[in-house]
């Protein structure tokens, strides 16, 4: 799996000190040379250990990607194809319209008649800031009374 550098030496087949093994080198002592080669292959082992763990997160997390990558192209694909109806545009021009035009003229409508002047109707208030509750249940029930108002 680990090459040892070619020498580009021309001249010859030199090899420096630092290129020999530990057992080929002439001022190394043979019983501190097998303790580190130990420790070396442990700390070596260790590291592959954890460079396979490493690359299987790896792995998983591409894995992960391609799936979410799939997952928004189908959504993407499925919006493209709602979005491209007439029904999507003719509700996509009907909104702005709607807020521009018809609900003020509506408002002004029910205020010239002498209603009051709500939210129309289907069209929920909004709460006052001092009108917000504690906690859901009175909330729901301030909305529920706000709506019966409007009735």
């Amino acid at each position: 799996m680990y090459r040892r550098k070619a020498n580009s030496n021309l001249e010859g087949s030199h090899n420096s000190p630092t290129d020999a093994s530990p057992a080929d080198r002439p001022d190394s002592d043979p019983d501190r040379s097998g303790d580190s080669s130990a420790a070396t292959e442990s700390v070596l082992a260790e590291i592959r250990l954890r460079l396979d763990q490493k690359e299987g997160e790896l792995r998983e997390l591409k894995r992960r990607l391609a799936a979410t990558k799939t997952v928004l192209i189908q959504k993407e694909n499925e919006l493209n194809r709602i979005m491209g109806t007439l029904g999507w545009r003719l509700l996509s021009r009907y909104g702005p319209l709607k807020h521009r035009y018809l609900l003020p003229m509506y408002i002004r409508l029910r205020r010239l008649l002498g209603k009051a002047a709500s939210s129309p109707r289907g069209y929920l208030p909004h709460p006052e800031p001092g009108e917000v509750a504690d906690s859901d249940e009175d909330s729901y029930q301030d909305w529920a009374a706000r709506c019966e108002r409007l009735s």
